[in-house]
């Protein structure tokens, strides 16, 4: 995606996240995507991540500390505004191509912060609704640019050990566009075409959400073949992402 495109986007998310994040009812809740943290846990985290990022950005290194962040909820609000607002004016003049520190070792450019941030955002925002029990929705554009970061910065990237998968194909089908994810014995393959053994298929956000580990039955998934497959390559998204 288009470096304007996803800063609109993260812009987008934060104001969404922050009205969500001023209406205090319910953020006691666990958010089911990433128990047992809550509503207030998961604003608090991404406060300290965008803290940190702007930090790592304007120091040239991951900085050695990243606040935590006011343990008082009627605070939280503000300091998570003033938190991502700070962030996104380090980002704001930035080029997409310029040199910049990032933790994948295949992109060391500012556009890995624009977009990681805007994926990083979107994905706390359906956790902090799912706290909430609300209904949510993800841009079918973004969805998509979502499932392609997952496996082009996280899935293989982040693995820290062999992935000793089975050989089963696993096709990952929305409206919008297809991947095919293969687990070998010590690395992935991300066959072009050919068959697969199983298929996860539905909407770009229903999609983005299985592989984020975020599903519900709001946004299901059709999972066809074997779904011993579709399980190896689900369990390798949740290792990837910690």
């Amino acid at each position: 995606m288009e470096r304007e495109i996803l800063l609109d986007h993260l812009e987008g998310e934060v104001a969404e996240l922050l009205e969500l994040a001023g209406t205090q009812t319910g953020l006691t809740a666990v958010a089911p995507g990433c128990a047992p943290m809550t509503g207030h846990d998961v604003l608090r985290h991404l406060g300290r991540i965008y803290t940190g990022v702007a930090g790592w950005l304007q120091q040239g290194r991951r900085p050695d500390e990243w606040p935590d962040g006011p343990d008082d909820p009627e605070q939280l609000t503000g300091w998570l505004g003033h938190a991502a607002h700070s962030m996104i004016d380090v980002l704001l003049p930035r080029k997409a191509a310029a040199p910049a520190p990032t933790w994948c070792p295949h992109d060391r450019t500012n556009g890995f912060w624009f977009r990681r941030m805007a994926h990083e955002t979107l994905v706390h925002r359906i956790d902090v609704q799912q706290a909430l029990g609300q209904e949510w929705w993800v841009n079918p554009t973004l969805a998509s640019d979502g499932i392609a970061e997952a496996i082009e910065v996280w899935l293989g990237p982040r693995l820290t050990a062999p992935p000793a998968g089975s050989g089963r194909t696993v096709l990952l089908s929305t409206p919008e566009r297809d991947w095919r994810i293969r687990p070998l014995a010590r690395f992935l393959d991300f066959p072009t075409g050919g068959p697969a053994d199983a298929t996860v298929d539905g909407e770009a956000a229903a999609v983005w959400a299985w592989v984020w580990g975020r599903g519900d039955d709001s946004v299901p998934v059709t999972v066809s073949g074997d779904p011993d497959a579709a399980d190896e390559v689900r369990r390798l998204f949740a290792t990837a992402m910690g």
